[in-house]
């Protein structure tokens, strides 16, 4: 440590919260749509996702698609993946799409999933949390910060294809949680907001003057 004596401060990364808490309402649909959104490499974990499929179509009780929103040198791999296991009808490779539009595709989603094998704070999470999505990921990085277990969302271990599946199937089945966990995200993601975050910053500038 070159300055063991100074104090350690950690701020998080920000969202723009305006851009994904419009007054947009999330109509339903005939489908639970659920959402990955992610450069296409492996380390995402999207492998493990498409490996649950098949369980999650023998218990979900409602439809669901998965909108799948990136590309990447890996993507030919997971389309080849999901045929092979033949559940490509549950999957929508929708592509690169500009951050711009991103908005668009959260607000039209009912939750959020990233069972990725290694993050640093993803972006992608905080904005699945201020758009009031409950989310699924793996305990790497700032998740387990930005996810509080089965109040916005679940947190599963890395590869494991059945606790994701289960996690899920269970909220697949439950229009009641995933409103009740999205709400929860948009509480916690008022935390993250660049103000939030400015303030932060301009408290411990402060305070390092004074020391």
């Amino acid at each position: 440590n070159v300055f063991p004596d100074l104090p350690i401060q950690i701020i998080p990364n920000g969202v723009d919260l305006p851009r994904f808490t419009s007054d947009y309402a999330r109509c339903p649909a005939e489908d639970v749509r659920i959402l990955f959104v992610s450069r296409l490499i492996r380390r995402k974990g999207l492998q493990f996702l498409i490996d649950a499929i098949p369980q999650i179509a023998r218990q979900a009780k409602m439809p669901f698609v998965i909108k799948i929103v990136g590309d990447g040198p890996d993507m030919d791999g997971f389309v080849r993946q999901a045929d092979e296991l033949g559940v490509s009808r549950y999957l929508r490779f929708v592509g690169y799409v500009h951050h711009d539009k991103l908005p668009e595709y959260y607000l039209d989603a009912d939750l959020f999933v990233l069972p990725s094998l290694a993050e640093g704070m993803a972006n992608v999470v905080l904005e699945a949390i201020g758009s009031g999505l409950p989310v699924v990921a793996t305990p790497v990085g700032g998740s387990e910060e930005l996810i509080r277990q089965n109040e916005n969302g679940v947190i599963v271990p890395t590869k494991d294809v059945n606790a994701l599946a289960d996690a899920l199937i269970r909220l697949i089945n439950s229009r009641e949680l995933r409103e009740k966990m999205g709400k929860r995200s948009r509480q916690i993601a008022a935390h993250y907001s660049w103000e939030f975050v400015a303030d932060a910053y301009a408290h411990f500038y402060e305070r390092m003057k004074r020391s």
